[in-house]
Formats: structure tokens, C-alpha cells, sequence
């Protein structure tokens, strides 16, 4: 543990560096430098009680980390190539959107009815996790969302046997509404991500949470909001992955926020590896209030697995174990960012602009092949209605179906995943009993 003098000249310097920097990525650092020395402060308190001189220095520098926000990214163009670019942009969220509803359809609610099949063949050893049919379809997907929005993902440190084996907690950061398909696309099992409950109101997005593992959080009912994370839980002890920002929203700043209790309260209920995940750039490409991402490179690493162990402690309540796994997590993430990448949020090569040029053409092209041969003719003629009826009734049956997944996400998924995880119990015992008999 630093002294008193120590931490203090070592704030200086920090407050020095933060003051200076001008570029995201020494933002970033900068910022990470001074939480960490606030948790080092912390520390010092919590060891040698209150000290005045201790207590000034945390909130300066608590004062300077909030001041220190990231910038969005701002490349300088010609008229002529900002016309391009929005051009682009529209023809890029045109195909992302295009994706969401045709997976939906044909991709998303197949692995909806055909996930009772998916379990029988795996809990048989047929299949392992990583051959499941949602997880296949979901890593596809993300990724082709991704190719087509022109982000390029660069992973560091993902280790495909920490998930699986066992239950394990997947702790984000969260700064931006691409983060959704960087973890569905990086995360090679199925994972059960917490979310708040008016993702499921948007069509066609809800489909596919409610099919690859999103659990709704009701952030305005308390109680609620605990049995459904209790519930999963339940059914995550299997074997399954369940991933939850510790920051419990999304970041204004582009820096890391400060952790809530609950995923920690999650984490105790589990007693399992938990696994820092943080994200470099998506910040700067796809802040909030943007209809679309711009094109770029985001770095995903995956820091190496925190055990229940290394949150112990000498004392008897069980709140101090909670706060010291929720430090430790902090301290590994913030010293992650230490050290950010010069091309973070930087331009694509021209082999990864031409990757996602082709990427939109298959798009497009299987969305014409869509319109073009299925007979949808036969039908509006079957039926007696006109095109602009046949889009009113797509439409209703669109809002129909997101109402629907609403409110058994809400309301029975908890309910279900609870029976769910009595049964699995109930066998285990019966197994373990017939075991002993034999």
C-alpha cells in the first residue's frame, strides 16, 4: 500500500497528464491513472481511517476524472466526400436493419422453436456448446451486422475454454449501444445478458435478444428486477455464461462509470469466475445519439478470469467480500486502459472497406432474391389484398410479435427458467442418488 506522500506526488503527476492530454486515447489513460489512484486512496482510508489531507485529494481528483470525457470521432472531409459518407451511412443502416428483420424471421424464431432440441442433444453429448444452433446463428449474425456497419474487431486475450466448462460471469464495459453485437459476436456460447426491459420493445432487436439469451431488467421495479436476475442465475448454473455491465448503463463520457451493486450481489449468488471484458473505440464510432456507426476499428479484450478466492477476505460479513470483488474488478479494467492502441477508432484499410462493400452487396442481393422469387403474389391474390395492405399487415404482425416476446421475457421467462433449474436439480439428485445405490 502507497503512503500518504506517495499518493499525493503521484497525483500530481496524474493531475498534470490529465490536465495536458488532448487525444482520446491519452484521455483514456489519463483517466485510468487517476481512478486507479482513487481506489488507492480508498484503500489508505479504509486501512488508516480518516485523514483531511487524503479525503481533499480524492475529491480533487474525482473533480478531474469526471472533466475528462471523450470526443466523438471527427475526420476532416471535402463537401463532396461528407455527401459520400452520409450516402454510405444510410446504405449501411439500411442493410443492418434489413438483417435484423430477415434474421428474425428465418433465423431467430427457428432457434426459438428448435431450442428444446439444442438442449436434448447437448446435456446427451452429442453436441458441444460451441455447436449449439443458437449459437452459431448468433455469432453470424453479429458479426455480419458488424461487417456491414464497417466496424473491424480486433480480439485480445479470448480464451474459448474459460467459457463452457463452467458458469462464468462476463463483466463489460459499456459505452456504447454497438456493444450488444461486439459481445454476441465475441462470446463463442450462448450468454444470458442482462438488459434492460425497453430493448425488448424494439421489433425485430427483441427477437433476437429474446432467442440468444437476454434477460430483461425492470430498472424501475426493484423487486422485480431481483427475481429476474435470480432467476437466471438459477438457470446459469449449468454451465452457461451470463454477461452484465457492472456500470449498469451506458456511459456518456466514454470513460468507465462507476460500478453498481447488484451484479456484484449476482456474482455472490453464482461464486463463479468472473471475466472483465472492456472496449476500446466503439465510443468514439458509435456514440450515443447516433442513428449509425462510422466506420473503424474497436479493440474487445478479455482480461484474465478473476476467481472467488482472490475476492476473500479475513472478515465475517459477506458485503465486504462483495466490495472487494467490485475493487478488484475495477482495478483490472482501469489498468487495461492503461495502455490503449495508437489506431483505436482508426480509418479502415482498404482491404476491410472492400470487405464490407461485399459484405452489403450479399445483403442487398439476397433481400432482392427474397423479393424477386418468393411468391408473395400468390398470397396477396390468395387473400384478396393490395401491396400497401399486405405491408399494414407485416406491420401489425411485427408490433403483435414484439408485444408477445415482451411480455413472456418479462413476466414467464423468470418464471420459466426457475422451473427449469428446479428440475435440473431434482435429476441431479435423483443421479447422484442412483449412483450411490449402485
Amino acid at each position: 500500500m502507497k503512503s500518504v506522500k506517495e499518493l499525493v506526488a503521484a497525483a500530481e503527476l496524474a493531475k498534470k497528464r490529465g490536465k495536458s492530454c488532448t487525444t482520446n486515447a491519452e484521455k483514456v489513460a489519463a483517466y485510468a491513472e487517476i481512478e486507479l489512484l482513487i481506489l488507492d486512496v480508498d484503500a489508505n482510508l479504509a486501512k488508516e481511517g480518516t485523514n483531511q489531507k487524503l479525503e481533499d485529494l480524492k475529491n480533487e481528483l474525482s473533480t478531474l476524472s469526471r472533466s475528462i470525457n471523450l470526443s466523438y470521432v471527427k475526420r476532416k472531409q471535402s463537401s463532396f466526400m461528407k455527401m459520400i459518407n452520409k450516402i454510405d451511412e444510410v446504405i449501411r443502416l439500411i442493410a443492418v436493419w434489413l438483417i435484423l428483420a430477415i434474421s428474425s424471421v428465418f433465423m431467430a424464431i427457428p432457434c426459438i422453436i428448435l431450442s428444446p432440441m439444442d438442449f436434448v442433444l447437448y446435456h446427451l453429448g452429442v453436441i458441444s456448446v460451441y455447436q449449439q444452433l443458437s449459437v452459431r446463428v448468433k455469432l453470424f449474425i453479429a458479426k455480419l451486422i458488424l461487417k456491414c456497419s464497417g466496424i473491424h474487431v480486433e480480439i485480445n486475450g479470448l480464451q474459448k475454454e474459460s467459457f463452457g466448462k463452467e458458469c462464468v460471469l462476463a463483466c463489460f464495459s459499456h459505452s456504447s449501444s454497438m456493444d450488444a453485437f461486439l459481445l454476441t459476436g465475441a462470446i463463442p456460447v450462448t450468454a444470458l445478458t442482462v438488459c434492460k426491459s425497453e430493448l425488448f420493445l424494439i421489433p425485430y432487436f427483441s427477437w433476437h435478444i429474446s432467442a440468444f439469451g437476454g434477460v430483461p431488467i425492470n430498472r424501475g421495479n426493484r423487486d422485480q428486477a431481483v427475481k429476474s436476475m435470480e432467476a437466471a442465475a438459477s438457470a446459469a448454473k449449468l454451465g452457461e455464461c451470463m454477461a452484465i455491465s457492472p456500470e449498469g448503463t451506458r456511459s456518456k463520457s466514454g470513460q468507465l462509470l462507476p460500478f453498481k451493486k447488484g451484479p456484484f450481489h449476482l456474482w455472490e449468488q453464482l461464486q463463479t469466475p468472473l471475466i472483465p471484458i472492456v472496449t476500446l473505440g466503439a465510443f468514439e464510432l458509435y456514440p450515443p445519439g447516433c442513428s449509425m456507426s462510422n466506420p473503424g476499428k474497436v479493440y474487445m479484450r478479455f482480461l484474465a478470469p478473476i476467481l472467488p478466492c482472490e475476492a476473500s477476505t479475513d472478515l465475517p460479513c459477506e458485503a465486504s467480500t462483495r466490495e472487494e470483488m467490485s475493487v478488484l474488478l475495477r482495478r483490472r479494467m482501469l489498468e487495461s486502459f492503461l495502455h490503449v492502441p495508437d489506431d483505436v477508432a482508426a480509418e479502415l484499410t482498404w482491404p476491410q472497406r472492400v470487405s464490407c462493400w461485399l459484405n452489403l452487396l450479399g445483403v442487398y442481393g439476397a433481400t432482392f432474391c427474397l423479393y424477386r422469387y418468393v411468391p408473395y403474389g400468390t398470397f396477396r391474390v390468395k387473400f384478396g389484398i393490395s401491396v400497401a395492405q399486405a405491408w399494414g399487415v407485416w406491420g401489425v404482425l411485427s408490433i403483435v410479435m414484439t408485444l408477445l416476446f415482451y411480455a413472456y421475457a418479462v413476466y414467464c421467462a423468470p418464471i420459466v427458467r426457475t422451473m427449469y433449474a428446479k428440475t435440473r436439480d431434482r435429476v441431479n439428485h435423483t443421479i447422484k442418488d442412483i449412483k450411490k445405490r449402485d
